[in-house]
Order: C-alpha cells, then sequence, then structure tokens
C-alpha cells in the first residue's frame, strides 16, 4: 500500500468515527461547504433523479411516522423518532379553535347579511360583541338562542328627487319614513351553526394542507440549494387556491386558513420547547428562541425557512466532555413534525362539532319545551282554581 493509499485509508476511517461519535454526517451549507464551529470542511455530494448536484444532507430521508421521505431532511441526534407523550394543552387549543370558529362563522354571517342589505340585524348583532369575545362559543350561541324576538323601529331619510342644486336652499331633505324589523334570535343562531358546521368542513380540509406546506418548504430550499436564492423564488409554488369566485368557500376562508395555520405553527413551537425541556435540551431552546425573538414577523413556512437556514454549530455543556451540536434541520424537522401531529388532532376534533351543533339546538328545544309546559300547567292550574 502506497502512502497516499495509507493517508486516504486513515482520514476515511477518522471522519466514519467522527461520524458515529456526534450522531449526524449532515451540516447547513454554505457555498458547497460544511461550517461547523469555526471550521469549514468541504461536503460530498451526489446527483439526484433530477440530475442536479445535492449535497449529502439534501439527500432522501426516512425520518418519522410523521416525516417521511422530505427530500432536503437529515436525521440528527436530536431528532429521533418523538415519543407519543400528551403534552397537556389538547383541550385549551381546541377550545381556542373553536373561538375562533364561531367568531369567523359570525364574520362570515354578516358578511351575507350585508349582501341582503340587512344592516338592522348587523347593529343588532354588534350589540353581542363583547359576549363573544367573554364567553366560550358554545356560551354565546347559547345566549343567543334563549333571547325573546325583538321589534326594531328603523328610521329613514328619503332621498332629494332628482335634478336641481345641491346648495338649493327650496329643495330641503327632512322627509323620513319609519318601519319596523323583526328580529328573531334563534334563528340566526340557527345559520350561526349552519355556517360554523361549513367552516369547520373547510377546516378539517384545509388541515390537511400542512403537510403539503412543510414539504414545499423543504422542496423550495432545496431550489435555492441547487438554483440560488433569485432563481428559486421564482419557483414556489401555491398549496391552496381560495380565490376561485365559483367556489362554495366561505367568504374568510383564505382568513380563517391563515388563522389555523398560526395556531398549528404556535402548537408546534410549544410542543418543540416542552419536550426539549424535558430532555434537558436548553442549548436549542435558547437557539430557537433567538431565531424568534429576531424574526418575530415570520409565520409558518418563512419562520421554517428562517430556522433551516440557521447556522450549525458547537457547543460544549459546562461539565461535560461531550460537544452539544445545534442542528438547525433537525430542529425544522421536528417543528414540522409537531405541526402535523397538532393538524391531525385538531381535525379529529373538528369532526364533532356537527354533533355539538346538535347538542346545542337540542338543549335549547327541550328548555323551551320544559317552558311552554311550564306555562301550560300555569294555565291550567288558573283555569282550575282561579288566579292564587
Amino acid at each position: 500500500m502506497t502512502r497516499v493509499s495509507y493517508l486516504a485509508a486513515k482520514y476515511a476511517i477518522i471522519a466514519v468515527l467522527c461520524i458515529v461519535h456526534y450522531g449526524h454526517a449532515f451540516t447547513q451549507t454554505y457555498a458547497g461547504c460544511s461550517q461547523i464551529g469555526h471550521v469549514v470542511v468541504p461536503l460530498t455530494s451526489f446527483r439526484n433523479m433530477n440530475g442536479f448536484m445535492v449535497p449529502v444532507h439534501q439527500s432522501l430521508v426516512a425520518t418519522s411516522s410523521l416525516v417521511e421521505n422530505r427530500p432536503g431532511l437529515s436525521m440528527s441526534a436530536n431528532s429521533n423518532k418523538k415519543p407519543n407523550r400528551d403534552y397537556g394543552d389538547s383541550k385549551r387549543n381546541f377550545a381556542a379553535l373553536k373561538k375562533t370558529l364561531t367568531q369567523q362563522a359570525v364574520r362570515s354571517c354578516v358578511f351575507y347579511m350585508n349582501e341582503f342589505r340587512d344592516d338592522v340585524t348587523v347593529q343588532w348583532l354588534k350589540k353581542y360583541d363583547e359576549e363573544m369575545k367573554r364567553a366560550t362559543s358554545t356560551e354565546y350561541l347559547k345566549t343567543l338562542m334563549t333571547k325573546e324576538p325583538e321589534q326594531v323601529k328603523v328610521q329613514r331619510i328619503m332621498r332629494r328627487a332628482m335634478g336641481g342644486s345641491g346648495t338649493n336652499p327650496y329643495l330641503k331633505n327632512s322627509s323620513s319614513f319609519e318601519y319596523t324589523v323583526d328580529i328573531n334570535p334563534k334563528d340566526i343562531a340557527q345559520r350561526l351553526l349552519k355556517i360554523r358546521a361549513q367552516i369547520a368542513t373547510e377546516m378539517i380540509q384545509d388541515l390537511k394542507l400542512v403537510r403539503v406546506e412543510d414539504e414545499e418548504v423543504v422542496r423550495h430550499r432545496s431550489d435555492v440549494v441547487n438554483f440560488g436564492e433569485e432563481e428559486a423564488e421564482g419557483t414556489r409554488r401555491a398549496v391552496h387556491d381560495f380565490t376561485d369566485p365559483f367556489s362554495d368557500s366561505t367568504p374568510y376562508r383564505f382568513e380563517t386558513y391563515t388563522i389555523l395555520m398560526d395556531k398549528i405553527t404556535d402548537i408546534a413551537l410549544n410542543r418543540f420547547k416542552s419536550e426539549a425541556r424535558i430532555l434537558n435540551r436548553s442549548k436549542d431552546i435558547n437557539w430557537l428562541e433567538d431565531i424568534l425573538k429576531k424574526n418575530g414577523d415570520l409565520k409558518n413556512g418563512a419562520l421554517l425557512e428562517k430556522i433551516m437556514d440557521g447556522k450549525m454549530s458547537i457547543t460544549s455543556r459546562s461539565g461535560s466532555s461531550k460537544p452539544k451540536v445545534i442542528d438547525p434541520m433537525g430542529i425544522a424537522q421536528e417543528i414540522m413534525s409537531y405541526r402535523e401531529e397538532a393538524a391531525e388532532e385538531l381535525s379529529k376534533s373538528l369532526e364533532g362539532i356537527q354533533g355539538e351543533n346538535a347538542r346545542i339546538s337540542l338543549t335549547l328545544l327541550e328548555n323551551s319545551l320544559k317552558m311552554e309546559m311550564d306555562e301550560a300547567d300555569a294555565v291550567a292550574r288558573e283555569n282550575k282554581f282561579g288566579f292564587l
């Protein structure tokens, strides 16, 4: 064996031992190089199925049951299959989502009322804005359903006759007329329940796009590596289209989708930090908090891209001889996994909205029947015994 062959074999063995020791061989890419601390090492690359040169850590890697075959993600020491842990936030998350669901139902109902120029009912419904903020979604709906019908007097000023000067003092616009509008809160509440059920169905459909969004983030990042930032920007793909005028979607579906994705990401970030605390990964938490603090305006995919673009680093723990690796790709992978987990949880919970709506209606119907029976009983007593 020549000296060159001997040295090549020696360094290859050292490289393999380093990979085994640190738990992963993939690092953040900077112009074809890997940066670990202050040491820059060339990356090995290969041609992918499209013929592009891709760094090793951009290869297809099986991750967890929720994150499979993601191009651009790598397994790190921190991103092993996460435990199926109960973080105790599921009920709170769903309660917050139900409140959003009811709020969007009210907004959509107001939109439809305005379409039919029913501004009187819109103004009446606004009286309960504070109730909606304070109470739970179920309490708000029950409040409306228990209200008695009302009559609202409306005064309108008649339009001035066409023609003449706008400053003509002899053409005074003083004529007006009055009319009464009947408002039945129970009917409004029933409309809200129907819209609420439709929005819940849309949410279930849109939650399936969380995984698609994550995959698009990874795909776009791969394009950045292959083509550069400027050219890759033109390859972005939309994962939804809520602008179709012939769609039967509710009027604020895109806004609802945005709120939904924000909630999903917040849940994922909180669960990542909770799990990191359990595993004593304070360095990862501090690194992520720093990213969030510096990029508070970024949401969802843009935030995930910023996390992926973070610098990989090695730090030393106090009292430990083993260095700690901060792996942005691994952290992004875990957050994506938590996003998909949260989407699945909320989707299953939303399937119960139809049943909840039915229970609300049934409870109020029973109360209404009971009141009618009490009134009938009172009338029977009066007929039998007279006034007491």
